[in-house]
């Protein structure tokens, strides 16, 4: 029981630790930005900033799941 309590509590501080490292939406979005500025004009760039302008608002609005998925989105555009 003792272990399993123990183990617990280190799973939950490595997780929280580790969570501002993910949690940097906005200092993702000028590579996949400048990477967008480079595709020629089509679907594919227009979609991309389309999704690079709406992980912005979410990036302003300290919304980071969201801003996250619409960057995953500009990326899956722009094939990174």
């Amino acid at each position: 029981m003792l272990r399993t309590v123990a183990a617990v509590t280190t799973a939950l501080f490595l997780a929280v630790s580790a969570a501002p490292a993910f949690a940097d939406c906005s200092g993702d979005i000028p590579p996949v930005e400048a990477a967008v500025a480079k595709l020629k004009a089509g679907t594919d760039k227009t979609k991309a900033e389309g999704d690079i302008k709406l992980a912005k608002k979410y990036a302003g609005m300290k919304n980071e799941n969201k801003c996250v998925a619409y960057l995953n989105y500009a990326k899956k555009h722009v094939k990174m």
